[in-house]
């Protein structure tokens, strides 16, 4: 059932089929010694693919950009025309994960012995109080951006992976899941989902993990995602703050209030260290120089010699600056830990 949701079935060939030919049985096979006492070769040819997992390709090799695309050039049609196309492959994605009983656990099967009804209709209005029809109308969706990517959340949450199941032949029905477990079935969704963002060139994806799981944030480029990883999976004190900020920055449609509440939850966190950890590394000047920013900018105390006029993108630098600050100050944390308890 993996290889079933992982690899395209056509045309008919792949890791699936090439499982499908080779015996269940352990032992010798066509007048072979046998291999492994505990591995039949089935089970081989999954680790054997599994070990070279990251040998896989799934894109294909990047086409050379043209010359709007180098210079950034895009017209309000050709964003249009990109935006259908996303969601219209997005209402293709739920109908396959959909085939694939990804939703039976929250819908239940759409059996020929036990319809389905009204269940989805029923749980999209629960989340959204908006009436919307299943299988997802595209065109209703695009005329709503918004309501676009509310549906994108909701359906992450209702996602299971059915790790089980049997082929109910009556009447052609299909395939029936059961065992289903919804934290990989919500990891496939996500991955599912942030491909094709990607492709279309969307500039938000689905949280991988903590308070933001599933939710649509904005995205950048791979060292900073990478630098906020690495600074809200910390186990400091401070961790729950900073992962506060960074979730009031990247949330979907964040404000100008939200961004400005984002730094300054970050600068309260380098205060409470700047005497403990800042003064031990740095002079006193030195030092409070990361604050000049925070006390000078309407970020913190609103006081009327603060400047409060200065364009937004002032604030993604602010954000950056201190989310790096802060993780230079857990490595400098670190090195005192680590040197308390050296011999």
């Amino acid at each position: 059932m993996l290889l079933r949701d992982a690899f395209v079935d056509f045309p008919a060939c792949g890791p699936l089929d090439d499982l499908k030919e080779l015996p269940e049985t352990l032992g010798p096979e066509w007048g072979e010694k046998p291999l492994d006492k505990v591995f039949s070769r089935r089970h081989m040819f999954l680790r054997d693919l599994m070990s070279q997992a990251d040998q896989l390709n799934e894109d294909p090799p990047a086409r050379r950009p043209l010359w709007r695309e180098r210079h950034g050039i895009t017209t309000s049609a050709e964003s249009a025309a990109t935006f259908d196309a996303l969601v219209a492959r997005y209402v293709d994605l739920v109908n396959d994960l959909d085939t694939l009983c990804y939703f039976d656990r929250i819908f239940t099967k759409d059996c020929v012995d036990d319809q389905r009804g009204k269940q989805p209709e029923q749980y999209l209005y629960q989340n959204l109080t908006v009436d919307l029809a299943w299988p997802l109308d595209s065109s209703v969706l695009i005329d709503d951006r918004d309501l676009f990517y509310d549906v994108v959340e909701v359906l992450h949450d209702a996602a299971a992976r059915p790790r089980d199941g049997y082929d109910h032949a009556y009447c052609e029905c299909g395939w029936h899941g059961k065992q289903f477990d919804s934290t990989s079935g919500r990891a496939v969704y996500r991955w599912r989902v942030n491909k094709l963002f990607d492709r279309h060139d969307v500039r938000l994806r689905l949280a991988e993990d903590g308070a933001e799981e599933g939710r649509l944030v904005t995205t950048t480029d791979d060292a900073r995602n990478d630098l906020i990883d690495t600074a809200t999976s910390r186990t400091t004190p401070s961790v729950d703050r900073v992962q506060h900020g960074v979730e009031q920055f990247r949330r979907r449609g964040a404000t100008r209030n939200d961004k400005r509440a984002a730094a300054r939850s970050l600068a309260d966190v380098l205060e409470s260290r700047r005497k403990n950890v800042l003064a031990d590394a740095l002079t006193k000047t030195h030092a409070g120089e990361l604050f000049h920013i925070a006390n000078k900018f309407d970020i913190r105390h609103h006081t009327e010699d603060q400047k409060a006029d200065y364009p937004d993108y002032y604030l993604d630098w602010i954000f950056w600056l201190y989310l790096a600050t802060i993780e230079l100050t857990n490595n400098i944390i670190e090195d005192q830990q680590d040197g308390a308890t050296a011999p």
